[in-house]
């Protein structure tokens, strides 16, 4: 997930997760209970140009398992205002 905010001047034009979903298995009241994924936090302001990050997903009650995926990457695209 973003924290902070962008330098002055820039916005972001566009984000893009890679892989765009995550399979999570578990018991049927636990995954009714998820409906977001979330990562741990990507600074804005640490951003200077378009790029990738790679970033950890947040860990997941124990009943729940991503099939081994720990990490996703962020491509994303930074143009000036």
């Amino acid at each position: 997930h973003w924290v902070g905010k962008l330098p002055q001047g820039m916005i972001m034009a566009s984000n893009k997760a890679v892989p765009p979903s995550v399979k999570v298995t578990g018991g049927a009241l636990s995954l009714q209970e998820i409906s977001t994924l979330f990562t741990t936090p990507i600074q804005l302001d640490r951003l200077t140009g378009s790029g990738s990050v790679t970033t950890a997903l947040s860990p997941l009650p124990e009943a729940m398992k991503t099939g081994g995926m720990k990490k996703i990457t962020v491509h994303y695209e930074l143009i000036g205002k």
